[in-house]
């Protein structure tokens, strides 16, 4: 199949409070930045007050996503659009689904790299962007581990004529099963420290993240040998299910704070809804139930610590998902600058 890309343009709060002090033994946070994940670059105060006073130098956009058409073939959606021009180095990141890999040929594999690295460049240089360093994001599979490190090793040629480092991110389960997975053939990797299960299982307690659950799969972070970041979520959200489906995620900054608790009984970090009523945009009905998923302080500072004495590496930046005005509200920058 012909791989031509296609153009086509297009929480609850995190908390991150607790005293986070990026030296840890043999281990020093060199800096802490963001993820930006939106579809429209443009800061506003709040966002640009966070970068300022973590005294961030970078910052890590998703350019777009790709994902394949009806027709079977790779094309990006989501593509972001500046209002703004970013005054800090600049991180391109580009979102790959999986099944953009699944039987896909040397020759369209090169295709493609080629295809994502020229969209890159065109919106670096219109945005007038100087890059030094572009990062896929990829949850890949043993399955798909041949034709998704093919193409790392064509987007990395590519980007060593120019000087620009290729960055990948890791899943918690491709660190733990290594052997298996394998290592991707970049300059550097990032821990992805969140979205550690199955967002549509109404059964599990937190799909962000479960301090329990991460140590299960870090047991042999010391011994990745890729040098690593570290990427951390300050974003929380709330996911209504109705007969066990999803039927509706909320982000929006404390979503029921206007809701009377009466329509609902709460048993842990579940609401069950008791009488019809709305929450945002939706129509949450008799027998629905949310999901909060927030993140405690004291969780989030307990797997910093222990990731950062535990990383192969000696520095590393500390990302933070993600750079919004409603995820910031409750950070405390003195704590996690330090």
């Amino acid at each position: 199949m012909c791989l031509k890309i296609f153009l086509c343009s297009t929480i609850l709060i995190g908390i991150f409070g607790g005293n986070l002090n990026c030296k840890r033994d043999k281990n020093i946070c060199i800096e802490t930045t963001f993820y930006y994940w939106r579809t429209t670059f443009k800061l506003d105060s709040i966002e640009k007050d966070a970068l300022k006073k973590l005294g961030s130098k970078s910052l890590y956009i998703r350019f777009f996503d790709v994902d394949l058409d009806i027709n079977g073939l790779p094309f990006p959606v989501s593509e972001i659009g500046f209002k703004q021009t970013p005054e800090m180095e600049i991180i391109p990141v580009v979102f790959i689904k999986n099944k953009v890999f699944d039987g896909i040929t040397p020759e369209e594999n090169l295709s493609l790299s080629k295809n994502i690295i020229q969209k890159i460049l065109s919106i670096a240089k219109n945005n007038s962007i100087k890059l030094k360093e572009i990062q896929i994001d990829c949850d890949w599979t043993v399955s798909s581990k041949q034709q998704y490190f093919a193409f790392l090793e064509n987007v990395k040629a590519q980007l060593e004529t120019q000087n620009v480092r290729l960055s990948a991110t890791i899943r918690l389960h491709q660190v733990k099963y290594k052997a298996s997975t394998g290592i991707p053939p970049v300059n550097k990797g990032v821990l992805m420290a969140y979205n550690i299960d199955r967002l549509d299982d109404p059964t599990i307690k937190n799909s962000i993240f479960d301090k329990s659950i991460i140590y299960k799969y870090l047991d042999k972070l010391s011994t990745y040998p890729l040098q690593l970041e570290v990427a951390l979520p300050i974003f929380s959200q709330n996911i209504i299910f109705r007969n066990d489906k999803i039927v509706g995620i909320l982000r929006k900054e404390l979503f029921f704070k206007d809701v009377d608790m009466n329509y609902f009984d709460k048993v842990g970090n579940l609401l069950l809804c008791k009488k019809d009523t709305m929450i945002a945009e939706y129509s949450v009905k008799v027998g629905d139930m949310i999901r909060i998923e927030t993140i405690l302080n004291e969780d989030l500072n307990e797997i910093y610590e222990y990731i950062s004495k535990n990383l192969p590496n000696n520095h590393f930046k500390l990302i933070l998902f993600d750079l919004s005005a409603s995820n910031l509200k409750l950070i405390n920058y003195e704590n996690i600058k330090e």
